[in-house]
């Protein structure tokens, strides 16, 4: 090595010693910093390996940045972290200019977080923190960017944003914050261009002085609170504003906007879910840059027209489920979402509709437009949903929309179609997810090309005239509703093999051949309805494996055999439960009592027999089922007590069995009960008072009786006596006792013979006779 490299060799050294001095000095923090630290991190922070001997800018360089001796930053989002910031921990980390703690599971309430005046940006967002932190953070008056977003924090605003002044951004959405908002308090920060304030508890109204001017304000996100009244039309002045969200509030009143010329920076605007009513303000519609605009759930009335256009800027228009009419106008070339479902819009589509080419989202269902369907909707290539349900084209067959290559959802249901489903709707197969066609009049059978849909997860053509037999269907599907058609034959063995088919109604139609036995093959299915089906005579399947299953109607499908025990093992999911208009037999097992969930349960029409036994506990049973029906069986016995014990049942219908007995008196505890039907048994006794049902819920039981009120016959105790004999003169006082009202119980017949011996005993048999039993007839009258 010569003289000169070697002298170069020394200078790198030198500087490289120099750099690592400069950089190790720089790493170094002091050590209250380090300590503060190390009790933080072993308190939230499982398994820390940090110690205060470490500097923690060389422990975990992405996660600290140091400088002069302190930790200026630190940035452990999604760490895992978890449990509650010990006090004197944070509070002691006063360098610090940045600190991220969002995305973990931290607890309890931020102490130490007002000590912190140096920072300048503060994320605590996603965790589950708690408090008035506001009381602390307004202390930080050099703080830019607060996001405090998806918490528990409560409190309101108090003076958030005077203190702040130099914030830019700030996110409170998704926490406990209520009281009022004052505009002109959230002017003050001459810097602010966001804030985010939305899913709180804030209330009141927002007014505005004409010098309450945010210039900057870029986002206004308010959506998810409890504000109410009118809207000023100054928030619409607001020189920068771009985004406008008050979405799900309660404001009212007309909207307006202001002169023309206003909202000139404004692109989105959500107003959706509140309680506007009259007119769409025209000066809406001269926003040169609106892109998006949401008015849907409100109460806007009266046409839809523009006297300027639209404008060409425009590309979501949302005004669903409001109250306007008339006919449609044309719309910018531009559009690429337009919901208008849920409105009173007649009349026939424009022309100019198919001329949308960049068309992805259209719904205009549930509205009242008549004349021809678009037969062209197809050049619109673009378009991923189409939703026309709910109108009253003239009739028309199913248009070819093969050239609808990005086509996910298709609902036509309530249309007016006829016809057959074409073949050529197989070329959707690569892309359609949702097909609905329901509640027309198509015929024909379904075509073999269903099968070849890779993404169709609902098939949907309930009340057609389809028929022929269900050909093999598509792997992936999710819900299959066929229901109210003539499809027969018998069910395909491919059925069972639909893994995620959830929700299965085959009903009314006219399948015959044996019941798919191995239905709980297909664990997944929620719902299941083959009712007014002529299967082959059948027991019911083991079900035990459906754990997700809530409805269950097999009503009129030649059930046949015993209700089996192992129905017990739906308790915890059934809901719904019709096995009726079949031919079971044996007797209600037990296991009916044990379910968690039942609402409705209808056995009628079948061959049931034995009693209604009941445990000693109706469980769960007693306060979910609000429709039981066990008519037109062969039950005996008495009604079970316990039958008073339910407390949610709407509908009782007991009626044409052979019970017997009394009706049990804490009946009269149904106080939901508004239907009753007891008719057609052997009940007998006294009906409840407090019964206060229709003379045709007891019709048919020989040994009921009831009061004056009602047209069956009066219960002995409350029927009138008959006339006394004539007595002598002397004899007054034994006359009026024996006109008093008798029951026929033993002291009348002792009464009658005393009578009959000719008073013998005098006055004194008499009163010994009678007294007991008149005070008995009095007690049981007034009691």
């Amino acid at each position: 090595m010569t003289d000169t490299a070697k002298a170069w060799a020394l200078v790198f050294l030198f500087l490289l010693q120099v750099v690592w001095k400069t950089v190790n000095g720089q790493l170094e923090v002091a050590e209250e910093d380090s300590t503060a630290l190390e009790e933080l991190l072993n308190a939230v922070l499982p398994n820390s390996t940090y110690n205060a001997s470490q500097s923690p800018c060389m422990w975990r360089p992405e996660s600290f940045n140091c400088s002069s001796n302190r930790i200026t930053g630190i940035n452990l989002q999604a760490a895992d972290l978890t449990g509650e910031i010990p006090p004197d921990t944070l509070s002691k980390l006063t360098g610090l200019r940045s600190l991220d703690l969002s995305r973990n599971n931290c607890s309890g309430y931020p102490q130490g977080i007002g000590n912190l005046t140096q920072l300048v940006f503060l994320n605590l967002s996603r965790n589950d923190m708690n408090g008035p932190v506001l009381e602390d953070v307004a202390k930080l008056e050099q703080l830019k960017t607060l996001d405090l977003s998806q918490n528990k924090f409560v409190g309101n605003l108090s003076d958030v944003f005077q203190n702040l002044i130099n914030l830019t951004s700030i996110d409170l959405s998704v926490n406990l914050f209520d009281g009022s908002i004052q505009v002109a308090s959230m002017c003050e920060p001459q810097y602010l261009k966001s804030v985010n304030m939305s899913f709180n508890s804030f209330t009141g109204n927002i007014s505005m002085q004409p010098t309450d001017s945010c210039n900057n304000l870029e986002t206004l996100d308010l959506s998810s609170n409890k504000l109410d009244g009118e809207l000023p039309a100054l928030i619409f002045q607001s020189g920068n504003l771009r985004v406008l969200y008050l979405q799900m509030n309660n404001f009212n009143g007309n909207l307006s906007v202001g002169a023309g010329g206003q909202g000139q920076s404004i692109v989105e605007m959500n107003l959706e879910s509140n309680n506007f009513s009259g007119l769409i303000p025209q000066e809406l519609w001269e926003f040169p840059n609106l892109s998006i605009l949401r008015l849907g759930k409100n109460s806007f009335s009266g046409p839809l027209n523009s006297t300027t256009g639209f404008p060409a800027s425009l590309q979501e228009l949302d005004l669903h489920s409001n109250n306007l009419f008339g006919t449609l106008p044309p719309f910018e070339q531009g559009l690429q979402v337009l919901d208008l479902h849920k409105n009173s819009f007649s009349g026939d589509l424009p022309p100019s509709l198919t001329q949308l080419q960049s068309l992805r989202y259209l719904d205009l269902s549930l509205n009242d437009f008549t004349g021809d369907f678009p037969s062209n909707l197809s050049v619109l290539s673009n378009l991923t949903r189409i939703f026309l349900a709910g109108n009253s084209f003239s009739s028309f067959s199913l248009i070819a929309i093969g050239g609808l290559p990005k086509l996910e959802i298709l609902d036509l249901s309530g249309t007016n179609l006829t016809g057959t489903i074409p073949s050529s709707i197989a070329e959707l197969n690569e892309t359609l997810e949702i097909l609905d066609l329901s509640r027309n009049s198509l015929g024909g059978e379904i075509p073999l090309e269903i099968s070849t849909f890779n993404k169709l997860a609902v098939l949907n053509l309930h009340s057609n005239n389809l028929s022929g037999t269900l050909p093999t269907l598509c792997q992936g599907l999710q819900v299959l509703d066929l229901h109210k058609n003539s499809l027969s034959g018998s069910l395909p063995p491919s059925l069972t093999q639909l893994q995620s088919l959830s929700y299965l109604d085959l009903s009314l139609n006219n399948f015959t051949g044996d019941f798919p036995s191995n239905l709980s093959l297909l664990s997944n299915l929620t719902r299941i309805s083959l009712a007014d089906n002529s299967f082959s005579s059948y027991s019911l399947p083991a079900l035990g494996r459906l754990s997700k299953l809530v409805f269950l109607d097999l009503s009129g499908t030649n059930l046949m055999g015993t209700i089996p025990s192992s129905i017990g093992e739906l308790s915890g999911t059934l809901e719904f439960l019709d096995l009726s208009r079949n031919s079971l037999g044996g007797e209600i097992p037990l296991e009916i009592s044990t379910f968690k969930k039942l609402a409705i349960l209808d056995l009628s029409s079948n061959r049931l027999q034995g009693r209604i036994t009941i445990p000693h506990s109706l469980g769960d049973l007693a306060e979910t089922l609000t429709i039981l029906n066990l008519s037109l069986n062969k039950l005996e016995g008495e009604i079970p007590p316990l039958m008073g014990t339910l407390k949610k049942l709407l509908s009782l219908d007991l009626s044409h069995n052979e019970l017997k007995g009394k009706i049990p008196p804490n009946m009269i505890d149904l106080t939901s009960l508004v239907s009753l039907d007891l008719s057609d048994n052997n009940l007998r006794g006294a009906i409840p008072d407090g019964m206060h049902f229709p003379i045709s819920s007891f019709l048919n039981n020989s040994g009921l009786c009831g009061g004056a009120m009602m047209a069956i016959p009066l219960c002995p105790s409350l029927a009138p006596s008959p006339a006394p004999a004539p007595a002598a003169v002397n004899d007054v006082g034994d006359a009026r006792s024996i006109a008093r009202p008798r029951g026929d119980d033993s002291p009348s017949f002792i009464t009658t013979m005393a009578l009959t011996i000719g008073l013998v005993s005098g006055f004194m048999v008499v009163s010994i006779v009678l007294g007991p039993f008149i005070w008995h007839r009095v007690s049981e009258v007034f009691n």
